[in-house]
C-alpha cells in the first residue's frame, strides 16, 4: 500500500462520523509546511473542496513569513481551496513560541463555528516529543488529544497514528512542494532537540520507537478517562476556594488536586511541586513550619486550617486611600486583593462620611462595640479565622484619624451608631440606620 492510500484510509477510519455530514464544514490548519500540506492535499480527495477552508497565521516572526503567506495562497489556488490568512502580533518578551501558539489557537477559534471542525497535522513523531518533553519537565505523561473542543467548534488531529516518514513518502508521491521554517533546525529549543538528536537515536535501534510512543500516549489518554469522571465528580462537590487537605491522603489525593489547580487556572505544574507539598506538610504535622508552595504563575499554595488555599504572591502593600460615603448613594472601593463596599441601610438618605483606608501595619487596637473592653486587631483577626498571609495588609477604616472600623470584623464602639460591619447586624427598626460596610477578598489566581 502507497503512503497516500495509507493516509486516504487513515482519514476514511478517523473520519467516518463527520464524513457522513454533508453539511459540516472542514478548516484546515496550513502552515504550508510538508505536514499540512499533505493533509490538505488528502482531505480534497474526500470532501467538496467548496467545504474546505484553509487557515494560515501568519505571526510575523520570521523574516520569511509574507513568503510562506503567498506558497498557501498559490498552493490553495492550485486546488481550488478558499484560504484565510490571519496576521497576529506577538509580544517581543516572554516565551515567543509558546505566545505564537496561544495567539495561532485563539485566530483558529475565532473562525469556528458549531457546524466546522477543525483538522491538524499532528503526527506520531509530534505526539512522541511531546510525551517525551513532558516526562523530561515533569509532567504528567500525556500527550495532545485526539479530539477536544476548540470554542463553538471541535479541533481533530486524524494523523497520529501515522510516523513522519510516511507523510514524507506521500509528499513525493502528491509532488507538493512545501516550506521549510529554519528554526526547526535549532537544538536549543527543547522540542526541536528532542526531534532531531533523541528520537533518531531511538528509531535506529528500535524503528516503530515513535508509534509506539503516540500509542502510549493515546493508551494514557484513555486510561485517564475512565477515572476522569469520577474525578470530576468529586471535584463539583469541592468548593473553589479551599481543598480539603485530608484529600490528600486517599488514593487519587494529587490527582484530585491537580484538576482543583487547574479549575483555578494554574495547569501544568510539574511533579516535583507536589513532592515539595507533602515534604513541608510532614514538616508542619511535626510542627516545624508552615506550608507554602510555589505553584507557577505568580500563585502559592498554602495551608490554613484543615484546607489548602490558592494565594497570590503579589504585593497587597497599597497607601491611605480617601473614602466618601456620600448620601443616597452606595460606595465600592478597589484595593490590591480586596473590594469593599459600603451601602446606606435605612430608607433615607444616608449621612455623609469622610473616611480613610490604611493597610494594617501592627500595634493597632479598638474597643469592639457590644464586647467590652478593648482588643487588639491581630487578636480579632485570629478569631475572625483569617488566614495569616491576607492580615499582613488587611483594610482598616478610619474616621476622624480614629480606627473605626475592621471590615467583617468589628466596629469601635464610639463608631457603633455610624457603622455596622455584617448584614446580619443590621437592626432595621432602630430609629438611626448606619453604613453596612463589607470586604470581600478578590478572586485567585
Amino acid at each position: 500500500m502507497s503512503a497516500l492510500t495509507t493516509i486516504v484510509s487513515t482519514l476514511r477510519e478517523r473520519l467516518e462520523r463527520e464524513l457522513a455530514d454533508p453539511d459540516l464544514k472542514w478548516v484546515v490548519a496550513l502552515s504550508g509546511g510538508l505536514d499540512s500540506s499533505v493533509l490538505l492535499l488528502t482531505l480534497v480527495r474526500l470532501v467538496d473542496t467548496r467545504r474546505i477552508l484553509a487557515v494560515h497565521v501568519d505571526h510575523g516572526l520570521h523574516p520569511d513569513s509574507a513568503d510562506w503567506s503567498r506558497h498557501c495562497r498559490t498552493l490553495c489556488e492550485s486546488i481550488g481551496v478558499a484560504l484565510e490568512v490571519r496576521r497576529v502580533s506577538i509580544p517581543r518578551r516572554g516565551n515567543r513560541e509558546d505566545q505564537a501558539r496561544r495567539a495561532r489557537y485563539r485566530e483558529f477559534e475565532a473562525i469556528l463555528s458549531p457546524q466546522s471542525i477543525l483538522l491538524l497535522a499532528h503526527h506520531a513523531d509530534d505526539q512522541a516529543e511531546t510525551l517525551l518533553l513532558r516526562l523530561v519537565r515533569g509532567r504528567l505523561p500525556r500527550g495532545m488529544p485526539a479530539q477536544r473542543r476548540l470554542g463553538p467548534g471541535r479541533l481533530l488531529r486524524p494523523l497520529l497514528g501515522l510516523p513522519r516518514p510516511v507523510l514524507a513518502a506521500a509528499a513525493r508521491e502528491l509532488g507538493v512542494a512545501w516550506v521549510e521554517d529554519s528554526s526547526n533546525a535549532d537544538r536549543s529549543l527543547d522540542r526541536n532537540y528532542l526531534r532531531h538528536a533523541v528520537l533518531p537515536v531511538l528509531t535506529a535501534r528500535w524503528p516503530a520507537a515513535a508509534v509506539r510512543l503516540a500509542e502510549q500516549a493515546e493508551r494514557i489518554g484513555e486510561e485517564g478517562d475512565l477515572g476522569r469522571a469520577a474525578l470530576e465528580a468529586t471535584l463539583a462537590e469541592l468548593p473553589r476556594a479551599v481543598f480539603p487537605e485530608s484529600l490528600l491522603d486517599g488514593a487519587h489525593g494529587r490527582r484530585l488536586l491537580r484538576r482543583w489547580l487547574e479549575r483555578a487556572g494554574i495547569a501544568d505544574v510539574p511533579e516535583p511541586v507536589f513532592a515539595e507539598l507533602e515534604r513541608q506538610r510532614r514538616a508542619a504535622r511535626a510542627g516545624r513550619t508552615g506550608v507554602a508552595v510555589a505553584v507557577g504563575r505568580g500563585f502559592e499554595l498554602r495551608r490554613f486550617g484543615d484546607g489548602l488555599h490558592v494565594t497570590s504572591m503579589m504585593n497587597r502593600t497599597f497607601a491611605p486611600t480617601p473614602w466618601a460615603l456620600s448620601p443616597g448613594e452606595p460606595a465600592t472601593l478597589q484595593l490590591p486583593g480586596w473590594w469593599l463596599a459600603a451601602t446606606w441601610t435605612g430608607d433615607g438618605a444616608g449621612a455623609e462620611r469622610r473616611l480613610e483606608v490604611r493597610p494594617r501595619s501592627g500595634g493597632e487596637w479598638l474597643r469592639p462595640a457590644g464586647r467590652g473592653g478593648s482588643r487588639s486587631v491581630k487578636r480579632l483577626l485570629q478569631e475572625a479565622r483569617v488566614p495569616p498571609w491576607r492580615r499582613q495588609d488587611y483594610p482598616l477604616i478610619y474616621c476622624l484619624d480614629r480606627l473605626a472600623v475592621v471590615p467583617n470584623v468589628a466596629v469601635d464602639e464610639t463608631f457603633a451608631d455610624a457603622f455596622v460591619t455584617a448584614p446580619s447586624d443590621i437592626d432595621r427598626t432602630a430609629a438611626m440606620a448606619r453604613w453596612l460596610i463589607e470586604l470581600t477578598p478578590r478572586a485567585e489566581p
